[in-house]
């Protein structure tokens, strides 16, 4: 799992706007589908919980390490996003963050029974529904014309 720092780090090259350094197309991507893979298998999230207190504690070191290195300087320049100490402590930092959860957060509340107990999945659809009568019948009254 930390070897894929690399690819985080790798993937800050790519799909850069030239005017809006901030915007890093490129490790969206590549973080959207590393997400994925976490969060759609079981034994891949048990592995960050495991080492919750180490990852925890590594994240922070990286993290005084990073503002000990880059302390008044404009961390949104392109130097700054694409040092390999950056990608290192934003992606130790996101396993420490889903790992702590995931071993001392993870328990079941009443709240939570009752919000799994019930079906949401057509109430969800039905105030859409309505949100979208709402929403185009505003716009009709408005008169507003949109160009696409």
């Amino acid at each position: 799992m930390l070897a894929l720092a690399l690819v985080i780090y790798a993937s800050s090259f790519v799909l850069n706007l030239p005017v809006l350094t901030m915007y890093r197309f490129g490790i969206y991507f590549v973080s959207f589908m590393i997400g994925y893979l976490f969060f759609s298998n079981e034994n891949i999230q048990q592995l960050p919980a495991r080492y919750a207190p180490w990852l925890m504690s590594a994240a922070i070191v990286c993290g005084l390490g990073y503002v000990w290195l880059y302390h008044g300087q404009n961390f949104t320049s392109d130097a700054i996003l694409q040092s390999l100490p950056t990608n290192l402590y934003l992606w130790l930092m996101v396993l420490a963050i889903l790992g702590t959860y995931r071993k001392y957060f993870n328990t079941p509340t009443p709240f939570s029974i009752w919000v799994d107990s019930h079906k949401f999945e057509t109430s969800l659809g039905f105030v859409n529904f309505i949100f979208a009568i709402f929403h185009f019948s505003y716009i009709q009254k408005r008169k507003m014309v949109f160009f696409i």
